[in-house]
């Protein structure tokens, strides 16, 4: 069965979180996450290989926001990021404060293509 992925990414700096677990984040004090405003539906990839130094899992997200949207992020790019998203059925989350999301920014002048890519074990 198919899950249909919400027009909505909301995103912390890993270095934010207090507390991780696979069902749920805990932010330190005065945190709130933030909301990134897509265009359109994300997309959401996630990869499983082996690698010389064992099995690893590779979730990318890649969102199309209004050029000039976010510029806290803008401003932080070489922060990586937890993303939380849903689903029609749950909740998921995107990176770890172990092993965060990368994120790599272009546009045009109009939109802003967002890619977040997570890298960890399995």
């Amino acid at each position: 069965m198919s899950e249909i992925i919400c027009n909505s990414i909301e995103y912390v700096f890993a270095e934010t979180i207090a507390v991780i677990t696979p069902h749920d984040v805990t932010l330190e004090p005065g945190v709130s996450w933030k909301y990134l405003p897509v265009k359109e539906k994300p997309v959401y990839s996630c990869n499983q290989r082996n690698d010389n130094a064992g099995p690893i899992t590779e979730e990318t997200v890649t969102a199309v926001t209004k050029s000039g949207i976010d510029g806290l992020l803008k401003r932080n790019l070489a922060h990586g990021v937890v993303l939380r998203m849903k689903t029609n059925r749950k909740t998921f989350y995107v990176g770890t404060d172990r092993y965060p999301c990368t994120v790599e920014l272009s546009g045009d002048g109009i939109n802003d293509t967002w890619t977040f890519t997570s890298t960890s074990p399995m």
